[in-house]
């Protein structure tokens, strides 16, 4: 399957209004199998307006928009990672400047913690941040490399 970034910008998938408070939708990425084609496979996340996650949610509470206009497209199936049998892709950011030097220690051991507590499947990356940002460690299905990496971020005490 190939990673169809166009058709991911295009594409929006919106929960209908029937959902009372405004949850927020991240779309992670879409895929096409050209031997499934027309079919899409789209991965995203929903989070509750008190920020904890949506409970699995059926195909007709969404709706598929291509350019701002309604699709004749139609949602088959919505299912939870864990019912998919997939995994998430995680990209821990971390501020690295001086101002979060004095919280270094309780930042890799935070770090740790979440890493170690995402699932089998799931792949973690590191990115920190001062001046620039800098890739400490790329997406891994190895989360204690990542978590090791992660506690040597350098803090920036020049800025």
């Amino acid at each position: 399957m190939r990673t169809v970034s166009r058709l991911a910008l295009a594409l929006a998938l919106l929960p209908c209004a029937a959902l009372a408070a405004s949850p927020q939708l991240f779309v992670h990425r879409v895929q096409i199998d050209r031997s499934s084609w027309p079919r899409a496979r789209g991965y995203l996340t929903l989070v509750s307006a008190s920020g904890g996650p949506m409970p699995a949610l059926g195909p007709d509470l969404f709706r598929v928009y291509e350019t701002g206009q309604k699709a004749g497209s139609k949602i088959l199936k919505a299912e939870t990672l864990d019912a998919a049998g997939e995994g998430a892709s995680v990209l821990l950011v971390l501020q690295a400047s001086g101002a979060m030097a004095p919280l270094a220690a309780e930042l890799s051991q935070a770090a740790s913690g979440f890493i170690a507590s995402l699932g089998a499947k799931d792949v973690a990356g590191c990115v920190s941040y001062g001046d620039s940002a800098e890739l400490v460690a790329p997406l891994s299905f190895d989360k204690a490399d990542v978590a090791r990496k992660c506690g040597t971020i350098a803090f920036n005490t020049t800025a």
